[in-house]
């Protein structure tokens, strides 16, 4: 939540994180959101103490690729975490290909 009365100097107001989110829904006072392989349900009905409520194991299968994406890239080590961005590198000794 910002406060924005005045448009140069916005300020935040309060923020919380969601690791590896790709996509959410609010019903109510209730966020659904992923987190790469999970779905958590936070309690956003008082903004300034955001709450989470209940965490999901394993409910997604997190698309291993760059979306939008036709060609070459690295392939995902799952032993590492999750994957929360992709980035334009210089690959050698590539395995994964989006492209047949």
């Amino acid at each position: 939540m910002f406060n924005v009365r005045d448009s140069v100097n916005t300020k935040a107001l309060t923020f919380f994180n969601i690791p590896a989110v790709t996509d959410f829904v609010i019903s109510g006072s209730r966020l659904y959101a992923d987190s790469w392989k999970d779905l958590v349900v936070i309690d956003i009905s008082d903004l300034f103490h955001i709450t989470l409520l209940n965490r999901q194991s394993d409910v997604f299968s997190p698309v291993l690729y760059p979306p939008l994406y036709d060609g070459i890239f690295e392939c995902v080590d799952l032993s590492r975490g999750a994957v929360i961005d992709w980035e334009d590198a210089p690959l050698e000794n590539v395995r994964c290909r989006t492209i047949n």
